[in-house]
């Protein structure tokens, strides 16, 4: 799960990285529809990112706009 992912990066450990520093990742997330193009998909995917890196760092937002949730 997305969760899982940035638990997963934020306990490795880089020995470039300054002591406490940590390495985050911000994600956004869409559910393919069979009745849309895999295009529109990554579009809501990709503006969910945005709005993700928007919100702040280590951020997970899933594209829940009304089509996404008609499926």
């Amino acid at each position: 799960t997305a969760i899982r992912i940035q638990e997963c990066v934020a306990a490795l450990e880089f020995a470039e990285l300054p002591p406490g520093e940590k390495i985050t990742v911000s994600q956004g997330l869409a559910v393919y529809r069979a009745d849309e193009r895999i295009e529109a998909t990554i579009k809501r995917a990709d503006d969910a990112l945005y709005q993700a890196k928007r919100d702040g760092r280590n951020q997970v937002n899933p594209n829940l706009s009304e089509t996404a949730l008609s499926a």
